[in-house]
């Protein structure tokens, strides 16, 4: 279960307030890690999602996991309207190891995708990644996923 919208960090404009008076949410909502994955804690974000009218934005630094295993489930309101990819980076214990990416699949679920890295990844950083959510582009890729069934 996802626990109440909150503030991340207090004050901090970015994570504090909605960037439109259309987003329907101004605050983050922390999600709920499916297992071996745990939030990095160690003071940094825990994996969160919000929705700013037609975009949903991800953060938070995640650990223990494996790659094939999923990160969490968005809930239907914060799903793309297709499969999206973004590139993450994957820390050691000296800094960026190298990069991954971090993929969303139209039921809602997170995946820790493609992996370029050296050494012992310590955690995976999402920074913060964002994709559109609109009805409008998932007619879009609906339509082009019928015409390239033919």
């Amino acid at each position: 279960m996802m626990a109440d919208s909150v503030s991340l960090l207090e004050g901090d404009e970015d994570f504090a307030g909605p960037r439109s008076d259309d987003a329907p949410s101004a605050h983050w909502t922390f999600l709920e890690l499916l297992e071996p994955w745990e939030n990095f804690g160690k003071g940094s974000i825990p994996l969160a999602f919000r929705r700013t009218a037609d975009t949903v934005e991800l953060v938070g630094a995640i650990c223990n996991g494996k790659r094939g295993f999923p990160v969490a489930v968005l809930p239907e309101d914060a799903r793309p309207p297709g499969f999206v990819t973004n590139p993450v980076a994957v820390m050691g214990k000296w800094g960026v190891q190298g990069s991954a990416g971090v993929s969303v699949e139209a039921n809602g679920k997170v995946y820790l995708s493609t992996d370029n890295w050296s050494g012992e990844a310590w955690y995976w950083d999402l920074g913060l990644i964002s994709f559109p959510v609109s009805e409008q582009l998932r007619c879009v890729i609906e339509t082009l996923n019928v015409k390239g069934e033919d």
